[in-house]
């Protein structure tokens, strides 16, 4: 490793394609930073920017950092974070580990508290997280391989899944795209169906936060790198999800599902028919997104998101985020002040 430039402002094409370069995803790129900033304001991007021996870019990373607006409190509530970790350049003989650890004198010189690497689209991590003194938390996420012929895809399925895929043909589901205003009306309507049933399986409360208002999920639809897709039964929208496409993988960021759409299996309908939809445009991978790694235990209450995803025949990716507490002491009396402020 020779230099690491860390830049709060980039040129969003010239950026992408060094993300692309490297193999990164879409939580690397220009348009998940500003859609990041505008789900959480107080989130200020940072693009890294990691150049090797050949002086050439070796790796790029996107984190965010955050800290307490009050100026008495600000100084003990740093936190940066990052929702995959760096990628890296083939053969550019910097490591992941180097990488993390010039990251983390980064956070330790800004005072931040604590320091967490997400690891969404990111597989096999964990060896480096653990050496350098993350406490780890697993996860597992599915892809599909596009690259593989259509009778693959299909044969590589349980019998159950594509059962139910005959089932929503049978059914009458429509699969189509929406309009970024539209879709994302339907997403959160059906997300709030999605969040009763969670609660209800002994998962968390979720809450939607935004207004359908400037939703931030549009500013990523009006990017082009995310579009909706829904499912219709009998002209009704049972059905919405939101997929990122970006640098040749697709990945399924959000979706909800009324009572219907589980009746008529309309959310596997639009499953297979999307994989079909981006394999023909050319992505090369189809990532269905995961769960957490207690969800492979029947008595999990994801047990029954790991079952339907696995069902798709795809590969098991074993992702793990790291999160490491920088000023243990800060970070002790913090969590006392809030504990007595609640």
């Amino acid at each position: 490793m020779t230099e690491l430039i860390t830049s709060l402002e980039v040129d969003p094409p010239t950026w992408n394609e060094s993300v692309r370069r490297c193999g990164g995803t879409i939580f690397h790129s220009a348009e998940w930073s500003r859609f990041v900033q505008a789900d959480q304001p107080n989130a200020v991007p940072e693009f890294y920017t990691l150049y090797g021996h050949d002086g050439e870019v070796a790796g790029v990373a996107l984190g965010f950092s955050t800290r307490s607006v009050r100026r008495v409190a600000s100084p003990f509530t740093g936190s940066r974070w990052f929702d995959a970790p760096p990628t890296l350049r083939d053969g550019s003989g910097v490591t992941l580990a180097d990488f993390v650890a010039a990251i983390e004198r980064r956070s330790r010189d800004a005072g931040d508290v604590t320091l967490r690497m997400g690891s969404f689209a990111s597989a096999n991590t964990e060896p480096t997280l653990s050496e350098l003194g993350f406490a780890i938390a697993r996860r597992i996420e599915f892809e599909l391989n596009l690259a593989s012929d259509e009778k693959v895809l299909w044969d590589g399925m349980g019998c159950k899944r594509r059962n139910t895929i005959r089932k929503a043909m049978r059914s009458a589901v429509v699969v189509r795209e929406l309009a970024a205003d539209e879709g994302v009306g339907h997403l959160r309507r059906l997300q709030g169906a999605s969040f009763v049933r969670i609660a209800n399986r002994g998962g968390p409360r979720l809450v939607h936060r935004h207004d359908s208002c400037g939703d931030p999920v549009e500013g990523l639809i009006d990017a082009g790198v995310a579009r909706t897709v829904a499912a219709f039964v009998n002209d009704e929208c049972v059905s919405a999800s939101v997929f990122t496409t970006f640098n040749q993988l697709a990945y399924l960021m959000l979706a909800g599902h009324d009572a219907k759409a589980l009746e008529t299996q309309a959310p596997t309908l639009v499953l297979w028919e999307m994989s079909l939809r981006f394999r023909a445009e050319g992505f090369t991978r189809l990532n269905l997104g995961g769960c957490g790694i207690d969800a492979v235990q029947d008595t999990s209450p994801e047990h029954g998101v790991y079952a339907y995803k696995k069902g798709f025949g795809g590969t098991l990716l074993e992702c793990a985020s790291g999160e490491k507490t920088l000023r243990p002491t800060v970070h002790r009396v913090s969590n006392l002040v809030r504990a007595m402020v609640r």
